[in-house]
């Protein structure tokens, strides 16, 4: 859940700056926008805030599962590597089996 909320609120912070990046990409030889600022003017002045946002969804789809597969991978993995004793292995087994994933009952 936390990877979840962790994923969305990124990119709802970085998607306005990710824009204009693209519209000034787009202009590479500089003919529509000035600058960062003018891109900036000329979006909102033609399509408001929502233009900033055009395209979300499609990146939340994307970023959000990436997040939180990373963020419960990270701690997982750092719970492992805390506790090496949470690790149960002998030479004799082919993989091991990580207590700290046990359902606890």
């Amino acid at each position: 859940a936390c990877g979840f909320w962790a994923g969305a609120a990124t990119a709802l912070a970085v998607y306005p700056a990710d824009t204009l990046r693209n519209c000034l990409m787009r202009d590479w030889q500089g003919s529509v926008y000035a600058g960062t600022w003018d891109c900036l003017r000329q979006v909102l002045r033609n399509t408001g805030v929502k233009g900033l946002y055009a395209g979300l969804s499609y990146s939340l789809l994307l970023a959000v599962p990436a997040a939180g597969v990373t963020l419960t991978a990270y701690d997982v993995m750092m719970r492992l590597l805390t506790h090496p004793e949470h690790l149960s292995w002998s030479p004799h087994q082919a993989s091991f089996r990580p207590c700290c994933l046990e359902s606890r009952v």
